[in-house]
């Protein structure tokens, strides 16, 4: 009685063990906000894309965003939103049941005759 009650339980926790390790996230995801550089405020609508992917993200109304299904790797960060300079956050690491926080700071553009100003 003592032996298959043993070997019931052995059994039980291979089988629970090796489920939890089948049913383990493989992917992770980058979330953040993207402010304004010189009033510190979220903005919204702002496109934040992963190069070399089709994954990305649009900010919220209060500049939180949030992609995820990504696999482990190292990541850019490409954000544009109309009237800013576009910016680049390089070498983003991902990884697997994680959460990589990356916050942005966005700098505002304004179009002179002479080409783009940055204003700080």
């Amino acid at each position: 009685m003592k032996t298959s009650r043993l070997l019931y339980l052995a059994i039980s926790f291979v089988v629970f063990t090796s489920t939890s390790l089948l049913f383990s996230g493989t992917t992770g995801k980058v979330s953040g906000r993207v402010i304004d550089k010189s009033t510190n405020e979220g903005l919204p609508s702002v496109n934040v894309v992963v190069e070399g992917t089709a994954m990305g993200a649009a900010t919220d109304p209060d500049g939180y965003y949030r992609i995820i299904n990504l696999s482990p790797d190292s990541y850019n960060l490409k954000v544009t939103m109309i009237g800013y300079t576009p910016t680049t956050v390089k070498e983003i690491r991902v990884y697997a049941d994680r959460t990589t926080t990356q916050n942005i700071r966005h700098t505002i553009s304004i179009r002179s005759s002479s080409g783009t100003a940055q204003v700080c």
